[in-house]
């Protein structure tokens, strides 16, 4: 219990030092450099969290597949949003999260897992025994999906991960936010992956990251 309360602090820890040294302008550089390594880094953790806990070895197989699943879709809704501009609007990637494939950072794909594995876990704990109505936890996963980007657009931009072709975030955005959440999320919920609460940590990442995308917004 202790070493748990240990590694749940430790990425408050990390993730607020991360939105204190841009609060006092410090060490940007070196953030920059790091960031698609830490976007990967906190979605595997979620994963392994989740593999960790889950001892049903055809839900660990079926999750495998579902991460599959996330990143390639995902990425392939990128792809389709880069270069069409007709999912969420036009906009562009930097060269910062690096490497970059078709215009679109590998990273992307992995922080969709993260996204949608957080936000699953938060709704698993937000609906309890209601979790269990796939279409009530499929629309709240893709909300708290939504939450994440909306919180996320703003300290993006001023990260300069990417940037907006249009003077606004343009609403098209969150609607289609919500609308690929809830593909996504559906086959997990189908196959019952997330049915027992799986390990708060998971919950934790996701929240970690939206205070540090509030701290970088309010520098």
């Amino acid at each position: 219990m202790l070493w748990y309360r240990i590694k749940i602090g430790s990425v408050y820890l990390l993730l607020m030092a991360g939105g204190g040294w841009h609060v006092f302008g410090m060490f940007q550089s070196t953030m920059q450099s790091l960031a698609s390594f830490m976007m990967a880094a906190l979605c595997i953790l979620q994963v392994w969290e989740y593999l960790r806990f889950q001892n049903d070895k055809q839900k660990k197989i079926y999750f495998f597949l579902w991460t599959l699943f996330v990143y390639t879709i995902s990425f392939a809704i990128e792809w389709i949003g880069v270069t069409t501009g007709a999912v969420f609007g036009r906009y562009e990637y930097s060269s910062l999260l690096q490497p970059i494939v078709y215009n679109v950072p590998l990273v992307i794909g992995l922080a969709w897992l993260g996204i949608s594995t957080g936000s699953i876990t938060l709704a698993r704990y937000v609906l309890g025994t209601y979790f269990r109505h796939r279409w009530l936890a499929a629309g709240l996963s893709a909300v708290f999906m939504t939450l994440f980007d909306f919180l996320m657009e703003p300290a993006a931009m001023k990260l300069n991960y990417w940037r907006w072709l249009s003077s606004t975030i343009p609403l098209q955005n969150y609607f289609a936010w919500f609308l690929v959440g809830f593909v996504l999320v559906m086959p997990a919920l189908h196959l019952n992956l997330f049915g027992d609460k799986p390990p708060t940590l998971i919950v934790h990442v996701y929240t970690a990251q939206l205070l540090y995308f509030l701290m970088v917004y309010a520098a």
